[in-house]
């Protein structure tokens, strides 16, 4: 709500909005790569961020897991999942980013966490 007055005029303004539609969650933290034998895969690993609402299992997030390699033009492969792990291949010279969403509310996604291929 914001009052404002001058003079002679008042002026009144309001704005309504539910918790849900400003949502931002943090990133992910501790993401982690795992190196799988005798593959160019690897398992990246993340946790869900501190400031998020606990049990998981009630509010659960979706998370974005995207390879990029080091040119911004080269193709950018993207996979969606509920867990906290996925596989991927791990290109040289590339990174890995993953972001976050609530899953039930379509929420802002978050800033990505990154973690070189190495």
């Amino acid at each position: 709500m914001v009052d404002a007055v001058h003079k002679l005029k008042y002026e009144n303004y309001t704005s309504s909005f539910f918790i849900r539609d400003i949502i931002k969650p943090d990133p992910p933290k501790n993401l982690q790569l795992k190196p799988l034998k005798n593959s160019r895969q690897v398992e990246v690993s993340w946790e869900y961020p501190d400031t998020w609402s606990t049990p998981h299992s009630y509010f659960s997030l979706t998370f974005c897991v995207q390879v990029q390699g080091k040119s911004k033009r080269e193709k950018k492969d993207r996979v969606f999942t509920d867990k906290t792990s996925a596989t991927v291949i791990c290109r040289k010279n590339a990174s890995i980013s993953v972001r976050a969403q609530d899953r039930y509310y379509s929420s802002s996604w978050s800033e990505w966490a990154s973690v070189p291929c190495s």
